[in-house]
């Protein structure tokens, strides 16, 4: 009976060992959950803070990319205003460049208007002073001819040959091209020349002739200024030109 007993005891105190040891790795079991537990929540925690930088980044990144389109269209749009600038700038640079070159032109026409009117004017006091001279040798030939007419009229088989037509007489060629005149100045580099202008010519401004001479043509002129007995001309076109010298005669034709 007390054997027994001492068995029950025996295997009651195994059985609260055990029990005891179970309890111990159980709490040991609990004790690892709840580390488990915590780790799977700080992971959560760590895995909502990443999906949330990602989400961010996405957005940051979305906004990037459309301040980058912005910067892009912005550079487009720079890049046209600096061509259509550039452009511009060229056009004004021409623009001031031939600005400029017609200063220094309408500078140098209005020089060489200058010159020319002086010219016309020592011109005209020549040609008023060569007038007074061929009245004067027109009225002495007229009284000269006058003494001499009865005599000259009494005489058989003379004819009477005066005429008072003064100047060179008329060729073929003159007649029938144009009037013939003088080349008072020419000056091939300014594109201008100088014609002796009668009344007789009909000369007008803005009329365009041609010049011949020894029948050849010369080439073209157009009237800008009528002073007197002088036509201001610009030379237009022809080769010929630069063999001219004041004083030379040539034939204008309409």
């Amino acid at each position: 009976m007390d054997s027994q007993l001492t068995q029950a005891r025996q295997s009651q105190q195994a059985t609260e060992a055990e029990l005891a040891t179970a309890r111990e790795e159980l709490t040991n079991k609990d004790n690892q959950l709840q580390r488990e537990r915590g780790a799977v929540a700080t992971s959560k925690r760590q895995l909502e803070s990443v999906r949330s930088e990602m989400y961010t980044a996405r957005q940051e990144v979305s906004r990037t990319q459309q301040q980058l389109g912005q910067a892009r269209s912005k550079i487009d749009e720079l890049e046209e205003t600096a061509r259509r600038l550039r452009a511009d700038l060229v056009e004004t640079e021409q623009a001031i460049a031939t600005t400029a070159q017609n200063d220094r032109e309408a500078a140098a026409l209005k020089t060489r208007v200058e010159e020319l009117e002086a010219t016309i004017d020592e011109l005209e006091g020549e040609l008023e002073t060569a007038r007074n001279s061929a009245s004067s040798a027109s009225a002495a030939v007229a009284s000269q001819a006058g003494s001499a007419a009865a005599p000259a009229a009494s005489r058989p088989g003379i004819e009477r040959s005066f005429s008072p037509q003064m100047g060179n007489p008329a060729t073929l060629t003159d007649v029938s091209l144009g009037p013939q005149t003088v080349v008072e100045t020419v000056r091939v580099s300014d594109g201008l020349m100088a014609l002796q202008a009668k009344p007789e010519f009909e000369l007008a401004v803005g009329q365009t002739i041609r010049l011949l001479r020894d029948r050849k043509i010369v080439g073209s002129v157009q009237i800008t200024r009528l002073a007197g007995d002088v036509a201001i001309a610009n030379i237009i076109s022809g080769s010929g030109f630069r063999s001219l010298q004041a004083g030379d005669e040539v034939v204008m034709m309409r």
